[in-house]
C-alpha cells in the first residue's frame, strides 16, 4: 500500500500547478512522471535507495520521490 502524506499531496499539487504555469502541459507531464514512480514502488516496494530515517528514495529521469512503504 502506498500512502501519500497530506502535506506531500499538497506539495505535489502545488508543484504541478507551478509547472503548468511555466509551460502548458508540463504540469500534466510532472503528474504522469510521479504516477510512474508510484506504480514502480507499488510493484517493487524495495526498489529504492534506503535512507537513514528508514524511508526510501525512488527516482525517474525527471524527478525524485521520497517516502515510506508500509506493509498491508
Amino acid at each position: 500500500m502506498l500512502i501519500l502524506h497530506p502535506l506531500a499531496r499538497t506539495e505535489l499539487i502545488d508543484a504541478a500547478v507551478f509547472y503548468e504555469e511555466q509551460v502548458e502541459t508540463l504540469g500534466g507531464e510532472f503528474i504522469d512522471a510521479v504516477d510512474a514512480v508510484f506504480e514502480r514502488v507499488r510493484k517493487f516496494p524495495q526498489s529504492g535507495s534506503t535512507l537513514k530515517n528508514g524511508g526510501q528514495k525512488n527516482s525517474c529521469a525527471k524527478i525524485s520521490v521520497l517516502g515510506r512503504v508500509s506493509s498491508p
